[in-house]
């Protein structure tokens, strides 16, 4: 508290010692926390230093390579304090992560590995991950210039649109897919004159426009080309197509990363997509078809997770879980449909019959509420996590 207000202190324990990293509200906190380095605390010296110069923005390396790889290959330099891996939800072609030291002597000396090629025609890169220089380290095939809006509701128009992101920068086109009567079929593309507007547009995820929340992300040509189909190749619609591909898996640890227990699952799998929901400990594992589902659902072996046993189930309808059929009522073993049942005709000689009360059941969750909680359980992004790392220390 002398050197300023704190957001949040996280304190993991390591080998050989204690490591904590200590966010504050303001950046300006920031100066006078350094001059703690070297200081004693309980009659131990410790050592103090921004969080981003002892971590490593990673890029290029193989498609193959995993968690366990990045870190048996940098942790020749020192120890490892984490590794964060991007969310491939909406672009599956990202391949860059984050290593975090503990100390700032090892992310130095692991720069030595920039260049290196791991795979013929394909030299890493590794770089401090300073947030001021942002053009570096950018995925170099994302269009940095163009958002994708979805969630948006019917009643939308170009015009809110651009009431909304042109507080953000300089808009070049707005591009909103509408029906035959000029509705709006619930998404957008926009186009920015400058890269750095794309990305400050990216703040308005999750905001309310015409009582819906809407999800903003950088554009991938490939969301374009998935939503002009309307039906998927099985001749589901693609929700339920998307549903009947996709299973839900409980019990993960906390904090899991979606790109953590994606290359998990790729080596059962063939897996399009992962998200997880923090807040429930639980994720959507979507997959390239329901056969792949299927597998997995069909699995004797138990899959376990950095110390957990993963529980898996179908997705049903809406997110929710497939939840089983009530059993058959008992009517003498003749089934007799309810819409087969006659009902006699009001009229002289015949009384109505007043209506049954209705039966009491309990609530369960609309979509919109699921729909929220997912959006409000993003993890943070690559700029997210820039910005974050700006105003931490260790």
């Amino acid at each position: 508290m002398q050197c300023g207000t704190i957001r949040e202190v996280k304190v993991t324990r390591m080998p050989e010692s204690l490591v904590a990293t200590v966010e504050f509200f303001d950046r300006d906190s920031v100066p006078a926390a350094l001059t703690k380095d070297k200081k004693k605390l309980r009659e131990q010296e410790v050592a103090v230093h921004l969080a981003w110069k002892s971590t490593l923005y990673v890029t290029n390396f193989p498609e193959s390579a995993d968690d366990a790889v990045i870190r048996d290959l940098f942790g020749q330099y020192g120890t490892i304090f984490d590794v964060r891996w991007p969310s491939k939800k909406y672009k599956s072609t990202r391949r860059f992560c984050y290593v975090q030291f503990t100390s700032q002597t090892s992310a130095e000396n692991a720069l030595e590995l920039h260049g290196r090629e791991l795979e013929l025609n394909h030299p890493m890169n590794v770089f401090i991950s300073n947030p001021e220089r942002k053009k570096e380290r950018t995925d170099q095939d994302a269009n940095e210039k163009e958002i994708y809006v979805a969630g948006l509701s019917k009643f939308t128009t170009q015009a809110d649109l651009d009431k909304l992101f042109k507080s953000y920068g300089m808009i070049k086109e707005i591009r909103m897919s509408t029906d035959d009567k000029g509705h709006s079929k619930g998404f957008a593309f926009i186009e920015y004159e400058q890269e750095q507007d794309a990305l400050a547009s990216l703040d308005a995820n999750n905001y309310e426009l015409k009582r819906r929340r809407i999800a903003v992300t950088l554009s991938d040509s490939r969301v374009r080309n998935r939503t002009r189909n309307t039906v998927a190749d099985s001749g589901l619609s693609r929700m339920a197509d998307t549903r009947n591909r996709s299973i839900r898996v409980r019990n993960l640890p906390a904090n899991t990363q979606d790109g953590l227990l994606q290359q998990a699952f790729e080596k059962l799998a063939a897996v399009k997509r992962v998200e997880v929901f923090i807040d429930q400990n639980e994720a959507v594992v979507e997959l390239d078809n329901a056969a792949e589902a299927g597998k997995l659902l069909l699995r004797t072996n138990p899959i376990i997770f950095n110390g957990n046993t993963l529980q898996l189930s179908e997705e049903g309808r809406d997110g929710a879980t497939t939840r089983l059929a009530a059993p058959p009522p008992k009517t003498g073993g003749l089934f007799v449909p309810r819409a087969a049942a006659s009902r006699p005709r009001a009229g002289l000689g015949h009384a109505r019959k007043p209506a049954p009360a209705p039966k009491i059941s309990a609530p369960i969750a609309s979509a919109n509420q699921t729909s929220s909680s997912s959006q409000a359980s993003q993890g943070k992004d690559q700029d997210d996590f820039r910005n974050m790392l700006g105003g931490k220390i260790f």
